[in-house]
């Protein structure tokens, strides 16, 4: 049950980002010095992931450029002695095996079509954890980690990330419902945004999910959802799993942070800052100066 690949979506647009995502995919807009995407990675890395599957779009070539060497400007640091900047620079092409998947426009939208993509790099008994590309998480333990920790324990066929939320958000997301059995979280079914009280929980569906390679049978027969735009969404492929394998549902400890619009992204940033102990006192100080204007 060991998981040592990741697939990674990177592939949206970023609208709400426009016109700064016209030229700059979304995910390589930064939090303080690393751009979205890295937080991911190294995520990924501090939870064993050597193989790293980053699914882009037609114009997000600079994510691989990201991702590759930059020897003339290693050059350039190491001939003004910056070792510490060359370092950080080496680190984030050396952490892991990197593989770029653009995908195909034909396909559907929707988080489906990320798997279907990178399908050729995942072998047919491989176990391997998917990702969404621009939404971190502040924990003691990497949240996917624990995720993947919950997928060997559990010998389940899927292990769906959850972060748990006020009940006054729940209407906001997909919920899960789910019966315990011996200590595990087994799932039942998703509930998109439900309306009616009570909830069947105020666990939300996050971006951190492991899968066997048995998902790809019920991505295969997974049907566009007409409630949803005719989106391809992974979220009917394991619920179709879920009425046959088990598939278990792992609460995340830690700060579930999204950058899906710019006030999220200045929230994720200030949250990280304050986390980060080399930007914390000057962030705490402008707070402080930003609240005497208020």
């Amino acid at each position: 049950m060991v998981v040592t690949k990741a697939i990674i979506t990177a592939a949206g647009y970023g609208t709400r980002f426009l016109p700064a995502t016209k030229n700059v995919p979304k995910e390589l807009l930064p939090i303080l010095d690393m751009p979205v995407l890295e937080y991911v990675t190294e995520e990924c890395v501090q939870s064993g992931i050597r193989d790293i599957i980053i699914v882009t779009r037609y114009g997000s070539s600079a994510i691989e450029d990201y991702f590759d060497s930059a020897s003339y400007l290693e050059d350039l640091l190491m001939r003004k002695d910056k070792l510490d900047l060359v370092a950080k620079i080496k680190h984030v092409y050396k952490k892991a095996n990197f593989v770029f998947v653009r995908q195909n426009s034909d396909l559907p939208y929707g988080t489906a079509a990320p798997f279907v993509s990178a399908r050729n790099l995942i072998s047919k008994n491989e176990n391997f954890a998917f990702l969404y590309g621009d939404d971190i998480f502040l924990s003691k333990t990497p949240a996917l980690f624990q995720v993947i920790s919950e997928f060997e324990k559990s010998g389940s066929s899927a292990t769906i990330g959850a972060f748990e939320v006020p009940e006054e958000e729940v209407h906001k997301y997909g919920v899960f419902d789910f019966e315990d059995v011996n200590n595990e979280k087994v799932l039942k079914k998703v509930i998109e945004k439900p309306k009616v009280r009570p909830y069947p929980s105020n666990l939300i569906n996050v971006g951190r999910h492991t899968y066997s390679a048995e998902i790809y049978d019920y991505i295969d027969k997974t049907p566009l959802n007409p409630d949803d735009g005719n989106e391809f969404q992974i979220t009917t492929s394991f619920l179709m799993m879920a009425q046959e394998k088990k598939v278990t549902i792992k609460p995340i400890d830690g700060e579930f942070l999204t950058t899906g619009d710019p006030v999220n992204m200045l929230k994720t940033n200030l949250k990280v800052g304050l986390a980060r102990s080399e930007f914390r006192d000057a962030i705490k100080i402008l707070l402080k100066d930003l609240s005497k204007n208020l």
